[in-house]
């Protein structure tokens, strides 16, 4: 045990934004036009690490019987007296990755008021974005490294909780050697991608209003042309030495209606309905194709991650039914039932133990062989897909007051019961991920002139998380309450105190396996680790403060 990643990253981003706006008697219109860019993550990542300890010092119990894995050693505190000799920066850990992200945009707005029956106005717009995206990772050339003591690079022990200590780092240092023993970067093939996303849109809607109705009905066109850049992979696990490109598109109408009936002075009927989209994360969209633990030290670790530009986006048919009391003038009671209708959305596939034509030399080497005698070609193979199918349907309960004294209050609770077919996902559960099917929301405050305090608890049950592909793997989130609670004195017209506590119980976040395990484990989609009821990950809560003054000129 012993290592330390040491990373230094910066970003900077500027916005220049254009509003436009021209009023006449028979009609409004009004638009922008921009660009937003960003530039920066990371400028050097490092890793320092040591073996520390002796085999006597982690003799005991390993019992992951429970929610949590409980370990019980001999020795739970260790300082920089305990690694087994100097060290230095580990060369294949130096890298920098700097990304890039772009977009400009063009939107412009027409308002026409009509008196055409029910109809008071139409409106119609169109909105053009120009969307890129750039990934980067440069490998180090690694020349004369820093030999030093682990006592130069650790001082002292912090807390790493569960009860152990661990040497405490200076990360300036392990920085600043790092920085040293670099002599150049080169390309790093498989961590270069670029997405170019061009979006058009085009709406048209009207709004209506009579005797105790009122509402607006419209139609949304786009349209999305997303090409990727990267290097090829061929069948040897050799990347090419010039850039490919991956192209897609895709358009869709988007029609919908929303509707109020005042069913009495302080009564409120509402429903809608709607077709939706949202589009893939950029993340899952790059065409690379990158080749995890291929030529290491680690037998068993070999993974093919691949990225898809033709990932369509999230797309459910919705509709919803409410009803809205208003008992007072700062009073609410509010009751909704919903429903979404899932066309696609973005998963990942995962199968373990596949031959995909490159062999790893180190597994030759060492003789280690998983799927077969003498097979060196077994990969795990990771891709994005486009899913289909799924349902969610729920529904949402409200309440909310505040009084002449300053106190006040708002609660809600939300069932949803979202179910996706198995098959769309490797750990084969079928609900969607992060979807909790108890939510609560509950907020007690008091507002005075000059001070403010908010006390909010919010709660949520189990529910997936998935982050395929990669070391997290797919898991169950157990459920999960945090309460956090702010406060504000105005001091004077210009300077205010502040004070903020989050997380004030130092709740838990305890994450186990879900997945069954399979009848045959040499097709097995997932590790051991993410089985049903294993202990996967657990994060020892902490309560933060914070505490500040805020002026105002």
């Amino acid at each position: 045990m012993g290592a330390k990643l040491a990373r230094k990253a910066s970003m900077e981003s500027n916005t220049y934004n254009f509003d436009l706006s021209y009023e006449h008697d028979d009609f409004t219109i009004d638009g922008m036009i921009g660009n937003s860019k960003s530039e920066g993550g990371t400028e050097l990542t490092s890793n320092y690490g040591q073996t520390i300890g002796q085999f006597e010092d982690f003799k005991g119990t390993y019992d992951a019987t429970g929610d949590v894995i409980a370990i019980d050693i001999a020795k739970k505190h260790f300082d920089a007296s305990d690694f087994n000799g100097p060290m230095s920066v580990a060369g294949w850990s130096l890298k920098k990755q700097p990304n890039s992200d772009e977009e400009s945009y063009a939107q412009l707005n027409l308002t026409i008021p009509v008196e055409l029956g029910a109809i008071t106005s139409f409106k119609t717009g169109v909105r053009y974005a120009d969307h890129k995206v750039k990934q980067t990772t440069e490998n180090a050339i690694l020349g004369d490294a820093v030999i030093r003591e682990a006592t130069d690079y650790y001082d002292g022990s912090v807390s790493s909780a569960a009860g152990f200590y661990l040497p405490n780092p200076n990360y300036d240092l392990m920085i600043a050697d790092a920085n040293a023993a670099i002599s150049g970067y080169e390309l790093h093939k498989p961590g270069y991608g670029t997405l170019h996303e061009k979006n058009f849109a085009m709406y048209a809607m009207a709004d209506f209003s009579a005797e105790g109705i009122r509402g607006n009905f419209g139609l949304r066109f786009i349209s999305t042309d997303i090409s990727s850049d990267y290097y090829a992979l061929d069948a040897f696990g050799n990347y090419a030495d010039n850039l490919s490109t991956d192209k897609s598109s895709y358009s869709d109408v988007l029609p919908s209606i929303n509707i109020a009936f005042d069913l009495t002075e302080d009564l409120i009927l509402r429903a809608s309905a709607a077709q939706v989209i949202s589009r893939p994360n950029y993340s899952e969209l790059f065409a690379t194709s990158a080749l995890a633990g291929f030529n290491d030290d680690v037998p068993g670790n070999e993974v093919l991650n691949q990225g898809n530009v033709a990932l369509k986006p999230f797309k459910a048919t919705q509709a919803d039914l409410g009803i809205e009391w208003y008992f007072n003038p700062n009073g609410l009671i509010a009751a909704t039932y919903y429903i979404k209708d899932v066309d696609t959305f973005s998963s990942t596939v995962q199968v373990k133990n596949q031959q995909i034509g490159i062999e790893d030399p180190r597994l030759i080497a060492q003789g280690f062989s998983r799927c077969g005698v003498g097979v060196y070609d077994c990969w795990t193979k990771s891709e994005r897909i486009n899913a289909n199918g799924g349902r969610i349907e729920g529904v949402e309960l409200q309440i909310q007051d505040a009084f002449d004294n300053g106190l006040g209050y708002s609660a809600n609770y939300t069932f949803a019961d979202a179910s996706s077919p198995a098959s769309n996902y490797p750990d084969e559960i079928g609900v969607f991920s992060d979807s909790s099917k108890h939510t609560v929301n509950l907020v007690g405050y008091y507002e005075m002139d000059d001070f403010t305090a908010r006390l909010a608890y919010n709660w949520r049950s189990e529910y997936m998380i998935r982050e395929l592909p990669g070391f997290y793997g797919n898991r169950e989130h157990q459920p999960y309450g945090q309460l956090d609670l702010s406060m504000n004195y105005q001091v004077t017209d210009f300077m205010k105190v502040i004070f903020e506590v989050v997380n004030l119980t130092e709740e838990d976040s305890i994450q186990k396996g879900v997945a069954s395990v399979p009848e045959n484990i040499k097709d097995r989609k997932l590790n051991p680790e993410f089985y049903a009821n294993y202990p996967a990950w657990s994060f020892e809560g902490e309560a933060r403060y914070k505490l500040g003054l805020s002026f105002t000129f």
